[in-house]
């Protein structure tokens, strides 16, 4: 019989040290109080909604970093490598960039009409229109001049990246060391 007491007295100091250290189940247990309970998860769940909702803000804004560099198919989106068709060149001065990864990256909605050579995309409240070969485009139906013409590169619609930049409220910056594109 002496194990038995032993674990019985073992067994009321650890209930008597919880009582003490809070842990018996009393009304401010934070362990079993609903009121406790309903605040964790409306804190951990507000906070997560929160996230998804700024992820979801980022996505459709184009609030994350796009980045380009000349001569290579890889970029990145958001931090997440991808592989374009196309890479980004210089050509006659002007950076061209694939139309339809930026734009898409950015949050725009692209077509195409192969019968007109047209390409058009739109974000929010603009539309962008372009015809390869030319060195104008419509802004909202508006008459736009550009620095280069738009051209089709292994089936990739090229364009000059300060238009369409622009056109999309986007920031660039170059970095001339390493041919990188930063697009936001």
């Amino acid at each position: 019989m002496k194990p038995m007491k032993y674990m019985l007295l073992s067994c009321a100091v650890i209930i008597s040290a919880g009582i003490l250290c809070g842990a018996g189940g009393g009304a401010d247990d934070p362990l079993v109080t609903k009121s406790w309970v309903d605040d964790y998860v409306e804190s951990s769940f507000l906070k997560m909604e929160k996230q998804i909702a700024q992820a979801k803000s980022d996505i459709a804004s184009g609030g994350y970093d796009i980045k380009l560099w000349i001569g290579n198919k890889q970029a990145q989106v958001g931090g997440k490598t991808v592989t374009l068709d196309v890479a980004p060149v210089i050509k006659d001065g002007r950076t061209m960039v694939p139309l339809a990864f930026v734009s898409q990256s950015l949050g725009a909605t692209v077509n195409w009409d192969n019968t007109k050579k047209e390409v058009s995309y739109k974000k929010g409240d603009t539309k962008v229109r372009m015809i390869v070969g030319q060195k104008s485009a419509t802004i909202n139906e508006k008459a736009v001049a550009m620095d280069a013409a738009v051209y089709v590169e292994n089936g990739r619609t090229m364009v000059p990246l300060a238009f369409i930049a622009n056109a999309l409220s986007a920031k660039t910056q170059w970095d001339n060391t390493t041919k990188m594109i930063t697009i936001r």
